[in-house]
């Protein structure tokens, strides 16, 4: 007879244990667009999140792509209906484009066991350089009118200084080795070349920054010289 009851009991208490369950429900989308940003700033989201379950909810980690992206979870138990919040931090330095990290919350036990955020992002570059290399390709000896421009870009919010434009080329000219461009301003440099010999004389144009930020931007430069009776 006990033995029938205690069997009974275990059922019981077995079903309602059963019912009591860890519930992570993610308050903020699955991916979290932060619009367009600056590169080399730092980009903050919070994600939200909620116990929906009947026990408390225990997070065992947080857990980033990269060390590009912090996160901060200011504790890891939370009481059923409870509310909680995790900070997160992207470093946009290096980066130019359209980019996505991941955050990912893991659980100690409940449903799900992990929750993935995905940050989304586009990194604006403070300047930009057109074109990306320049191409004198098949210009005869003898000529003396060949012409490039480069053409520079500030986006952003403060003056961008050039402080020189420098080249390995001979006979290369460069119409500014110095300038201050202002905010959402483009300046057109025009670069020369009169040949020498024929051949190649390939090389590169190194355009230092010195504000915003300390940077040198390379730009290739492909020289080739044909005879001047080559067509």
């Amino acid at each position: 007879m006990f033995g029938k009851y205690s069997i009974i009991i275990f059922s019981i208490l077995t079903i309602a244990i059963s019912g009591i369950t860890q519930e992570f429900e993610l308050l903020t989308p699955h991916q979290v667009d932060l619009g367009t940003v600056m590169q080399d700033s730092v980009v903050e989201a919070v994600i939200q999140f909620r116990n929906s379950g009947d026990a408390p909810l225990k997070i065992s980690r947080v857990q980033t792509s990269c060390g590009c992206t912090a996160a901060d979870l200011q504790k890891l138990e939370y009481l059923p209906g409870e509310e909680g919040e995790i900070g997160v931090k992207l470093n946009t330095k290096g980066f130019s484009g359209l980019i996505r990290k991941y955050v990912t919350i893991y659980l100690e036990d409940g449903d799900p066991i992990s929750t993935r955020v995905v940050l989304q992002t586009t990194v604006k570059s403070q300047f930009e350089i057109e074109p990306a290399y320049l191409d004198f390709q098949s210009i005869e000896l003898k000529s003396k009118e060949n012409g490039r421009s480069l053409r520079v870009t500030n986006n952003f919010n403060g003056p961008l200084v050039i402080e020189a434009l420098l080249t390995n080329i001979k006979n290369l000219g460069i119409s500014a080795t110095q300038m201050t461009i202002q905010p959402g301003a483009t300046e057109e440099i025009t670069i020369t070349y009169e040949p020498l010999q024929v051949g190649r004389a390939d090389g590169y144009i190194d355009v230092k920054i010195k504000d915003p930020i300390e940077t040198v931007k390379r730009i290739p430069v492909f020289i080739y010289v044909t005879k001047d009776d080559q067509s």
